[in-house]
C-alpha cells in the first residue's frame, strides 16, 4: 500500500484533542517510503486569511478591480522532515487562486534547541495537479469542495477527504505538536533526534507563554487585516460610481477619519448623525451659466410687426452647493470614517 494512504488510513484513527486556542490540521503530502528520508506536511484549513499583493493605500486610487486582480489567499503548513536536524519547518505560503501559483512568503526553521531562524521565502510557481501544493490550492480555493468532503468525514464517511490526498489529523495549539504526532504515530521505526533546550524551565515556561501571546496578538492582526479589506472594497465600490470630476476631487479619501476630513477641508458646515451613519456638509459656490434670450425688436410688415428680433447672451451667476460626505464606523481603524459622498449640484 502506497505511504500515502498508509498515512491517511492511519490517522482516521486518531484521537483529537481540542485544547483552547487550536488549529485544525489536514495532512496534506508525504514524501519517501521509508526512513531516513520522509516527509510529512499539514495545513490548517478552517480559515485562509484574504491578502491582496497590492497596498491598500495604493488600491484606494488604482480602484477595486486592480485590488482584487492582485487577491491572495494565506495559509499555514508545516513540513516535518525525518532526516533535517531541526524540530520542524513553519511556512507562511500566498496563493493566488486565478494564476494557480503558490509563493512562500516565510519561513522559519524551529532548531531543535528551541532557538529558530528565517529562511529567504521563494518567489512564485505554478502549482501542478499532484503534492502538497496542489492540495493547499484545493483549501484556499475551492472551500466548496473542501467542505463537502469534510461534511462528509464528520459523517463518518472518510473516502471523500481520502480521494483528495487528505486526512484530519487533529487539533493542536503549538506547531511542535505536529512534530511529536509525526514521529509518535507514523515513523516508529525512526530514530529521532533529542530534542535539547539551552533555557532552564523556568525559561521555557516563559518562552511558551510568550509564543501563545504572540499567536493570538497575531490572530487579532490578521483579523484587523480582514474587517479593513473588506471596507476598504466596499468603500472603493462606492467611489468608483461617482463622476470623474467627482473622482478627482475625492482621490484617496477612502476610508478617512473624520479628523482626517477636518485637518484636509476644514470644519463642515454642519454635521449630523443618525443611527449608523454621520453626516458632514461642507458648502461651497459654483458658477452657473444660464442662456438669456432678450428682446431687441420687432420685424416690421406692411400690415405690422411679424417677428421678433432676439439677441442671445451668457448669464453667469454663483450658485450655493453642498458636499455632503457620509461616515460610518467600520475597518480596523476606530471612530467615524468615509464611506461616501454625493453632490447637490450637478
Amino acid at each position: 500500500m502506497p505511504l500515502v494512504l498508509r498515512l491517511l488510513l492511519a490517522l482516521l484513527l486518531l484521537p483529537s484533542a481540542a485544547p483552547a486556542d487550536a488549529r485544525h490540521w489536514l495532512v496534506v503530502g508525504a514524501e519517501g517510503d521509508g526512513p531516513p528520508g520522509r516527509s510529512l506536511y499539514y495545513a490548517e484549513f478552517e480559515s485562509p486569511r484574504t491578502r491582496f499583493e497590492m497596498p491598500l493605500d495604493q488600491a484606494a486610487t488604482a480602484g477595486a478591480d486592480a485590488l482584487l486582480d492582485g487577491k491572495l489567499q494565506q495559509l499555514w503548513v508545516v513540513q516535518v522532515q525525518e532526516s533535517a536536524n531541526n524540530d520542524f519547518t513553519w511556512y507562511t505560503v500566498d496563493v493566488h487562486c486565478a494564476r494557480r501559483e503558490l509563493r512562500i512568503a516565510e519561513v522559519i526553521v524551529f532548531e531543535l534547541d528551541g532557538r529558530h531562524h528565517t529562511v529567504t521565502p521563494n518567489q512564485w510557481v505554478k502549482i501542478g495537479n499532484a503534492g502538497w501544493p496542489s492540495r493547499v490550492h484545493l483549501i484556499a480555493c475551492d472551500p466548496a469542495r473542501l467542505n463537502a468532503a469534510l461534511g462528509k468525514a464528520r459523517d463518518g464517511d472518510m473516502r471523500p477527504l481520502n480521494d483528495l490526498g487528505m486526512a484530519y489529523a487533529g487539533e493542536y495549539v503549538l506547531y511542535s505538536q505536529l512534530a511529536d504526532l509525526s514521529w509518535d504515530r507514523f515513523w516508529k521505526d525512526g530514530k529521532r533526534p533529542q530534542r535539547r533546550s539551552h533555557l532552564t524551565a523556568e525559561q521555557s515556561a516563559k518562552l511558551r507563554d510568550d509564543t501563545l501571546a504572540l499567536a493570538a496578538s497575531t490572530e487579532q492582526k490578521l483579523k484587523d487585516a480582514e474587517k479593513e479589506t473588506r471596507f476598504v472594497l466596499e468603500v472603493s465600490d462606492n467611489f468608483d460610481r461617482k463622476s470623474d470630476s467627482h473622482k478627482r476631487e475625492f482621490a484617496g479619501m477612502e476610508g478617512w477619519t473624520e479628523a482626517q476630513i477636518v485637518d484636509a477641508w476644514g470644519a463642515p458646515a454642519s454635521a449630523a448623525q443618525g443611527g449608523q451613519t454621520r453626516s458632514l456638509v461642507y458648502t461651497y459656490q459654483k458658477e452657473r451659466y444660464d442662456v438669456v434670450t432678450d428682446r431687441v425688436g420687432l420685424i416690421m410688415g406692411r400690415q405690422g410687426p411679424v417677428g421678433e428680433l432676439t439677441e442671445s447672451r451668457v448669464e453667469t451667476s454663483l450658485q450655493d452647493c453642498k458636499r455632503m460626505l457620509s461616515l460610518r464606523q467600520g475597518g480596523s481603524k476606530p471612530g467615524w470614517r468615509l464611506y461616501d459622498y454625493r453632490y447637490d449640484c450637478p
